[in-house]
């Protein structure tokens, strides 16, 4: 409940540049910041048309690049399209191109404004 109410800030804004004595430790590994639908791909196997799915029931059919995600058993099925996200949770689907899918933040607000807290 308390998390839920601070505010949306990234540590490295909220937290390090406020703070006076801090010490770094190198870290040797490859970072990969989660912080989009493509780099959660990232972490994913390509089939051979570059779709990645993390969804225990997705299948990309005649199309390129598409990120499939679900959290549970839904199915996400595409034919004939290209470079979009798919990403299925609760009792939401979103669907974009990969090329807008920064725009997620800004979505976000929309659908909060629309819809309230009725569909997250």
């Amino acid at each position: 409940e308390q998390f839920a109410k601070l505010p949306k800030i990234s540590i490295d804004f909220g937290v390090m540049e406020k703070a006076a004595d801090v010490l770094v430790v190198e870290m040797k590994c490859q970072w990969l910041d989660l912080g989009s639908w493509s780099a959660i791909a990232q972490t994913g196997l390509p089939d051979a048309d570059e779709n990645i799915s993390i969804a225990v029931n997705g299948l990309s059919v005649k199309g390129r690049r598409n990120v499939l995600v679900a959290e549970d058993d839904h199915a996400i099925i595409t034919l004939g399209v290209s470079d979009i996200v798919v990403v299925h949770a609760g009792d939401a689907t979103l669907v974009c191109h990969r090329d807008h899918e920064q725009a997620i933040k800004d979505l976000a607000r929309l659908r909060q404004q629309r819809f309230g807290d009725r569909l997250e």
